[in-house]
């Protein structure tokens, strides 16, 4: 983890320069995802093949749609109109790689998104905007509900033995497209201005290692493996040796 001495910033108006635009940057993308999972979520209230799941498909889609709500606001107190933002978005399909056409590529999807997110959240709980900070803990109560989900959804794939060669298949076309719109590109100047700003605690790679580490074992269990490295590359994902250590020790 790295440290930083940047000073708190408590109000919109002294979120200037430098640190304003890396600010809005960062909010923007956080816009971009959860706007797209918002839309994802929505298709699943069609497809989830039972009524508890499409409850729980819609209740979630509520909560995206909380948190897309949140960043508008926090933009709008930066002087940001977000909805141009949501309105140039390409389709959730596109942005996140994936073919949302069936419950499996939903399931897959819950599971690994949502912790993804919680991962990022949990570096912005801390920021030195505290604006934006304040907002976060529901938030990250919220993406951790999800992921739990995706958890027992893994476990009733192997329960009843089908359909797993599908959900290893949407791993391997979604995990290295998450690894990049997530955390972002490894050692990018902007990675390491946004630590210095304050504005998150870790470097990209690290926050990537640790999320890879924690889903490796549920996914071990299940019997299911990291995508080759090779599909990191098709994705245009550039990831650190350490990340792809980690990828390899699941194979």
């Amino acid at each position: 983890m790295s440290t930083t001495t940047a000073p708190i910033v408590t109000d919109p108006s002294a979120a200037t320069g430098a640190y304003k635009d890396l600010l809005v940057r960062l909010l923007s993308r956080q816009l971009l995802a959860e706007s797209a999972t918002l839309e994802v979520f929505g298709k699943a209230i069609d497809l989830a093949p039972t009524f508890h799941e499409k409850a729980l498909s819609a209740r979630f889609a509520y909560e995206e749609g909380e948190h897309t709500r949140v960043i508008l606001k926090v933009l709008e107190e930066l002087g940001v109109d977000g909805e141009p933002i949501i309105a140039n978005r390409p389709s959730a399909e596109e942005f996140w790689g994936v073919k949302l056409d069936s419950w499996v590529t939903l399931a897959a999807f819950n599971f690994l998104v949502d912790r993804g997110g919680s991962h990022q959240i949990e570096e912005y709980l801390h920021s030195s905007y505290r604006p934006w900070a304040k907002h976060l803990y529901r938030m990250l109560g919220e993406e951790a509900a999800h992921y739990d989900n995706g958890i027992r959804n893994i476990k009733d794939f192997v329960a009843e033995g089908t359909q797993l060669k599908e959900f290893q298949a949407v791993i391997d076309q979604l995990l290295p497209v998450l690894i990049k719109r997530a955390f972002g590109r490894v050692e990018s100047e902007e990675n390491k201005l946004a630590v210095q700003f304050g504005l998150k605690r870790s470097s990209s790679d690290v926050i990537a290692n640790t999320y890879l580490s924690e889903i490796s074992v549920p996914l071990r269990e299940a019997g299911l493996r990291f995508p080759p490295l090779s599909a990191f590359d098709a994705a245009g994902t550039v990831i650190a040796d350490s990340t792809k250590e980690i990828i390899l020790s699941l194979q």
